[in-house]
C-alpha cells in the first residue's frame, strides 16, 4: 500500500520510460492480479491511454489526481484480461498528475505530464 515520501514509491514496482510511453511492471502479479500496465503517450497535450493486462477475474480502479491530491476525473473500473482506458485531461491546466491503479490494498502510481 502507498505511504508518503519514498514509502509511496516502494509500492510502485519497476518503471521503464521510453520517449512517450511509461511501462509499469508490478512486482508480484500472481498475488495482486496485475500482469502489465502501460501509460501512453507521456508526456501529452491531455489525452492519455492506460492499457494493461490483469489476471482472469481481476478488477482494478484507475484514478487521476493533481499534486494537491484532488481527483480530476471520475475513477474508472477495469476488469478482464485486457483493458484500455482513455483519460482526457485537456480541460486541466498543464503540469504533473498522478495516475493510480489499485486493486484492494495494492496501488501503483506513476506521473502523467500534461504539456498544453
Amino acid at each position: 500500500s502507498c505511504g508518503t515520501g519514498t514509502d509511496m514509491w516502494s509500492a510502485v514496482g519497476e518503471f521503464t520510460t521510453l520517449a512517450s510511453k511509461t511501462s509499469i511492471s508490478p512486482p508480484t502479479s500472481g498475488e495482486t492480479g496485475f500482469v502489465s500496465l502501460q501509460v501512453a503517450p507521456n508526456p501529452s497535450g491531455g489525452l492519455f491511454t492506460v492499457a494493461g493486462r490483469l489476471e482472469p477475474d481481476a478488477r482494478a480502479t484507475i484514478e487521476v489526481r493533481n499534486l494537491l491530491g484532488q481527483g480530476v476525473i471520475e475513477p474508472r473500473q477495469v476488469s478482464g484480461e485486457q483493458f484500455s482506458v482513455k483519460l482526457d485531461l485537456r480541460q486541466q491546466p498543464k503540469g504533473i498528475y498522478l495516475v493510480s491503479i489499485s486493486r484492494g490494498d495494492d496501488h501503483w502510481v506513476t506521473k502523467l505530464v500534461k504539456t498544453d
